[in-house]
């Protein structure tokens, strides 16, 4: 355990190493983002007086991500720097991205039924009443506590909110399969429809955006995953099992899914 902690990296390099990226890091804060770096561990060597603390290799570069999170990205708050950093694919501990994850997958197993009641007939097509709710809640004087729906409102257009509304239903609904072209010799629709789901989830802009020399919050086709989490529901799975089944051993995803999550 000595010889591997000595091989990394010290409490006064990854102060030393922040300061050089322009970053006012004190020990103080250091020691509060304790639970956001890998384990620490306190080290006497021979001939000196005390301890230091050393850090596993790679701390520097995760502690040079938090800089950028706090300072650049004016995100303050330990659970969402976490949340943030297991996106980019970092190390972290599990309380910091699984119950956020379990929290919506509750939530959905618990109002989407009544949600799907309103919106579709029994042929499982969206109905004229369903069409209103699209309507309704694209009107800026509803009011909503969802931060990530008011996102979603503001990203997509007057115009496009009944086509996004009416994928992201199909999704829930355990109906969507793939994208359909059979209709769309040219693909012109095709491509308009991806255009504003992209826009409307923030996709386009994750596929660029990225935390220092990372890779983007998304990369590669989101089509797959989405069939797959479409597919799970219609086989009348929670969410929360599948959320259970999926990220029970603690996997990091090879990188972000972007806005939605932000």
């Amino acid at each position: 355990m000595t010889e591997s902690l000595l091989s990394g990296e010290t409490k006064s390099s990854l102060l030393a190493r922040a300061r050089e990226a322009g970053y006012p890091l004190s020990e103080r804060q250091l020691k509060r983002w304790h639970p956001l770096l890998p384990g620490s561990g306190q080290v006497h060597q021979k001939g000196t007086r005390g301890s230091e603390t050393f850090y596993p290799p790679g701390t520097g570069d995760q502690l040079l991500l938090i800089c950028e999170l706090r300072w650049k990205r004016k995100i303050k708050r330990l659970r969402d720097i976490g949340w943030c950093l297991w996106w980019c694919g970092s190390q972290v501990d599990r309380k910091f991205w699984r119950s956020r994850l379990e929290n919506h997958a509750v939530w959905f197993d618990r109002e989407w039924p009544k949600i799907a009641r309103r919106i579709f007939d029994r042929d499982g097509t969206i109905s004229e009443s369903g069409l209103r709710f699209f309507g309704k809640f694209r009107s800026p004087d509803i009011r909503t506590k969802s931060a990530p729906f008011r996102q979603l409102r503001k990203r997509t257009k007057t115009g496009d909110w009944e086509t996004f509304l009416s994928f992201l239903f199909e999704i829930a609904a355990g109906r969507f399969k793939r994208w359909d072209n059979t209709r769309d010799p040219t693909g012109e629709d095709l491509k308009s429809d991806k255009r504003i789901v992209d826009h409307g989830f923030g996709f386009d802009r994750a596929r660029t955006d990225r935390i220092g020399e990372g890779r983007p919050w998304l990369e590669g086709d989101i089509d797959e995953p989405l069939v797959r989490l479409s597919q799970a529901i219609a086989k009348g799975r929670r969410l929360a099992a599948v959320l259970a089944s999926t990220s029970a051993a603690g996997r990091v995803p090879p990188s972000g899914v972007g806005a939605v999550g932000k």
